[in-house]
């Protein structure tokens, strides 16, 4: 079963602003067409990879 993480879902999840992934996306890989766009692994690994880096947690308590 192929699994689809769409642009709007990384914003939901991440609790992020869909502008700021479609940003992140611009940046670093291609500009996404739309919120609906199917993400393939490398733009999810890139993402998630960006959003772990620039969001630490201060403490896990």
């Amino acid at each position: 079963m192929i699994v689809k993480y769409r642009v709007h879902e990384v914003a939901k999840d991440f609790g992020r602003p869909t502008k700021e992934i479609a940003d992140i996306l611009t940046k670093y890989a291609t500009a996404p067409k739309n919120h609906m766009q199917v993400l393939e692994d490398r733009e999810l690994s890139i993402l998630f990879d960006y959003l772990t880096q620039h969001n630490q947690v201060q403490s896990i308590e």
